[in-house]
């Protein structure tokens, strides 16, 4: 049994602030049992060779590789004679203060309070064990079972690590172990080098998902802990409890930009530790951890550690009406090709007016034309008969079977605008899409900025002569925004099927999240609970707590109401609700008054509908106290 890639990969992550003193010249030390108080003849070079050809050294690889803190983080590779040159030096000029040692000589030792002096240059952090542990044993066979835990107490024997070194240098508690933590065969040299080798130039691995997200002392939650499936996820909650904050989070993980504001770790919070985690999913091989600091001098978030992956298609509906659209093409052909560039931002006006950016020569250009020029265009020239005809198909999916499809109408002139402006056609006549209700506006732009973002891909990926993304992930915030329920009723099941028509060989991952129980019963035929999830968040003392639910079906709008996904106590007003509580309670009382029965019955007549279920308990009850209904 060995250690995972997976587990490599993310405790390298882990790896990448611990000096290269203590995984490299401190355990040398260590090995060679280096007194205390006095010292001995140890020949550096010797140890510090041993050290790095047993843990450094990757077969058919000249130099050595340095999992640590470099000042060159894109160029871990070292050179052969690292032992003699740079560690020599960093060993003897930097941590020159832990040692009874004379510079050119051959004697060694620690100084009696050495491990004090360690703990000063951590500079308040500790060397993650386990972490380190992974790495130095990556390619030893466990025999048939291995456990985090042993693996430690394997590190602490070879090493002898004191119990006062373990109290001061070494971090114990924390042990992230990934979903597949070891192997059952050895990991292939040319798999390890995948995940070593990744230079500042090297092309990134394109089309990951979200596999999870982490999030600490950051938010309304102290942490939350985010697992979607590979399909759709639905996120349910109160207000102000932190879905727009999950979805903004996940923006950044996949694409390292903010699509708005960026977030900002609570003050309290500790600078060490690190309030984003997340694992971005590579098509081919395995999980990307991507581990997020925020730095308060520059009010910046950095990464831990270079990406090697970069996200397929996302488009990101907000609830104000909003869009981000992040297309890793539109990075390829960006001068400078950084990954923020590759987010197009378009505010509700923009969506339907065109978005303009500011070029290299000081001039504007049209990054979109908007959905009222794209409308004509696409209607009126042959060239784009596939985008028209793709964007009508998505208005009549998005329309609810009871009513009539959307279908485009005339074009007209509106006062004071030069423009053609496209119409819908209404059972009482066509109406400018300007002057359309807030709810058929946000389902026209949704079907626009969905066909919009993905003709534009494949546009750029033709110039590019590159392979269209397979994989597409869609956010979308508050979904029942400004639509009736007949609406909502059907709209998470026709934007997956729009999805699966429009680009049928794509793999989809979507992110809803909802307020409405219509939502949540138009879901039922549909979801599969092995590619599915169902998310809630609750609000306790000690702030919002995101849970994963079991999905139930309810069948009905008010069960779903009353089920922890809402949390009602009842699906009628508050002041049926709190009639209904004082007639429960009284119903319970051996002998009540005349006067109050007839009070509280008053109070249901003119509260209940007339076939409200609560009745005919009621009605008995009221009858034997004297109160005729």
């Amino acid at each position: 049994m060995y250690i995972s890639i997976d587990q490599i990969q993310s405790s390298l992550s882990n790896l990448a602030d611990v000096h290269p003193f203590f995984g490299m010249s401190f355990l040398a030390f260590k090995a060679s049992r280096l007194p205390i108080g006095r010292s001995a003849d140890i020949v550096f070079t010797r140890i510090a060779d041993d050290i790095l050809k047993k843990h450094y050294k990757i077969p058919n690889q000249p130099g050595y590789y340095n999992p640590f803190r470099s000042s060159t983080p894109d160029q871990r590779w070292v050179v052969p004679r690292y032992g003699s040159t740079s560690l020599q030096r960093i060993t003897t000029d930097t941590f020159g203060d832990v040692f009874i040692h004379e510079k050119k000589s051959s004697q060694w030792g620690w100084n009696d309070n050495y491990v004090n002096i360690l703990q000063k240059h951590l500079n308040g952090h500790l060397i993650p064990t386990f972490d380190l542990a992974v790495w130095l044993y990556r390619s030893e066979n466990f025999g048939s079972s291995l456990s985090p835990n042993e693996l430690i107490t394997r590190f602490i024997d070879d090493y002898l690590i004191s119990d006062i070194e373990l109290d001061l240098l070494f971090d114990l508690e924390t042990i992230k172990v990934c979903e597949k933590f070891t192997s059952d065969d050895p990991i292939p040299t040319s798999e390890l080098l995948t995940i070593l080798t990744r230079q500042q130039n090297a092309p990134l691995d394109e089309g990951a998902t979200l596999k999870y997200l982490e999030l600490k002392n950051i938010g309304p939650a102290e942490e939350m802990h985010y697992e979607p499936g590979d399909r759709l996820n639905i996120i349910t909650g109160d207000n102000s409890l932190g879905k727009t904050f999950l979805f903004e989070c996940a923006w950044w993980a996949l694409t390292g930009s903010w699509s708005s504001h960026q977030v900002i770790p609570r003050l309290e919070a500790p600078d060490e530790i690190a309030p984003i985690n997340a694992g971005i999913t590579r098509p081919k091989d395995g999980i990307d951890h991507i581990t997020g600091f925020y730095n308060r001098k520059n009010q910046q978030w950095r990464l831990k550690d270079k990406r090697s992956v970069m996200p397929g298609l996302i488009i990101y509906a907000k609830a104000d009406g909003s869009y981000a659209v992040w297309d890793p093409a539109r990075a390829k052909l960006s001068i400078n090709t950084t990954i923020t560039q590759s987010t197009i931002v378009m505010s509700s006006s923009e969506v339907f007016d065109g978005v303009r950016e500011q070029g290299n020569q000081g001039t504007f250009q049209w990054i979109c034309n908007g959905l009222i020029r794209d409308w004509v265009t696409w209607k009126n020239d042959s060239r784009y008969i596939d985008r028209y005809e793709a964007f009508i198909q998505c208005l009549a999916d998005l329309t609810p079977s009871s009513s009539e499809p959307m279908k485009p109408g005339n074009f007209t002139r509106i006062p004071n605008d030069s423009r053609d402006i496209p119409c819908l056609r209404m059972p009482y006549g066509d109406i400018p899409i300007l002057y359309a209700s807030a709810g058929v506006q946000r389902i026209v732009a949704l079907a626009y900025v969905i066909v919009w973002s993905w003709f534009e891909h494949q546009e750029r990926s033709s110039i590019l002569q590159t392979s269209i993304q397979d994989h597409i992930v869609l956010m979308i915030d508050e979904i029942e925004a400004h639509l009736h329920p007949r609406w909502q009723r059907v709209i998470v099941p026709a934007i997956i099927n729009v999805m699966e028509t429009l680009a049928p060989t794509v793999q989809i991952q979507s992110h809803i999240s909802t307020h409405s129980p219509m939502v949540m019963v138009s879901v039922e035929p549909m979801f599969d609970n092995h590619i599915d999830r169902l998310y809630h968040l609750r609000s306790e003392s000690r702030g919002a707590v995101l849970e994963e639910l079991p999905f139930i079906k309810r069948g009905r709008a008010d069960l779903w109401l009353i089920s922890e996904v809402f949390g009602l106590n009842q699906a009628r007003s508050v002041p049926a609700e709190q009639a209904i509580a004082e007639a429960t309670r009284i119903l319970l009382v051996d002998s009540p008054s005349h006067q109050e029965v007839l009070f509280i019955n008053s109070q249901l007549v003119n509260l209940l509908a007339p076939d409200d279920e609560f009745w005919p308990q009621w009605r008995y009850f009221a009858k034997q106290n004297g109160v005729k209904n």
